[in-house]
This record gives structure tokens, C-alpha cells and sequence, in this order.
């Protein structure tokens, strides 16, 4: 009895894997798709206005009307802007959205982890999918 508990425990393992590895596959492939949101620009703007608040102690951000949303978020995607250089706006929004996606996919990860310790069946870890909407439209 013990031998075919850990071989359906080693079998959990390669499916829990290959499930995330699919998932980080198919992310790369469609994150280009994710198309640009009404507020994309503003956003973006929040994001320099915080840096420059960080650095120049310049208070724009304060004027603005979105100045309460996801100022974390905004502000590592210029970051990554800035750090890679990115000039072209398809390319600055392409890094944008893959942060996006790989946040998502972290965030699974992490929520899986707590799905399986706490209801400690595979079923259950794998429930993803009701976390996707939630997330992408409260936290991005």
C-alpha cells in the first residue's frame, strides 16, 4: 500500500509540473494578445510620475486622478522600461503585459500552494481559473 502512495505522490509532482510548465508555455505565447486597456496610457503616466516623486521629489503625482491605483505595479513597469531601454510604445507595452502575465502566473503558484496545504488534494490546487479574473481586474 505504501509503494502505490508514493508512486501516485510522484505522479502528483510530474502532474502539478507539467501543468505549470504548460501554463508558462501557453502565457508566452498569448500575452501579446492581451490588447491595450482605455487606461493603459494614464497608467504609464502614473508610473513616471512616481519614479520622477521617488527621485526628483517632483509632486505631479499628486494631481493626477488615478493617483491611488497600483502605483507599485506602474511604477516596476517603467522601471523595466527604463532598464531595457525600451523607446518603441508596442514594445514598452509587450513588457507591460508580460509582467502582468508573469505576476498572474506567480500568483497562482503561490495560491495553488495554499489550495493544496490546505485542502491537501491535487483537485483542489489546481483551481485556478475563478482566481484569473479576479486578479487581472483588481491588481493590474
Amino acid at each position: 500500500m505504501k509503494k502505490i502512495e508514493i508512486f501516485l505522490d510522484k505522479k502528483s509532482r510530474y502532474i502539478i509540473v507539467i501543468f505549470f510548465l504548460a501554463f508558462f508555455i501557453l502565457g508566452l505565447f498569448i500575452f501579446q494578445d492581451y490588447g491595450i486597456s482605455t487606461d493603459e496610457t494614464m497608467q504609464r503616466a502614473l508610473g513616471y510620475n512616481t519614479l520622477n516623486l521617488i527621485l526628483d521629489a517632483d509632486s505631479t503625482i499628486f494631481l493626477q486622478a488615478n493617483r491611488y491605483h497600483g502605483t507599485i505595479f506602474t511604477l516596476l513597469a517603467v522601471l523595466a522600461e527604463k532598464i531595457f531601454v525600451l523607446k518603441d510604445i508596442r514594445a514598452i507595452y509587450l513588457t507591460k503585459h508580460f509582467m502582468v502575465f508573469l505576476l498572474f502566473f506567480l500568483s497562482c503558484i503561490a495560491f495553488f500552494s495554499a489550495l493544496q496545504k490546505y485542502f491537501q488534494k491535487l483537485e483542489m490546487g489546481l483551481a485556478c481559473k475563478p482566481y484569473a479574473d479576479t486578479f487581472s481586474k483588481n491588481f493590474c
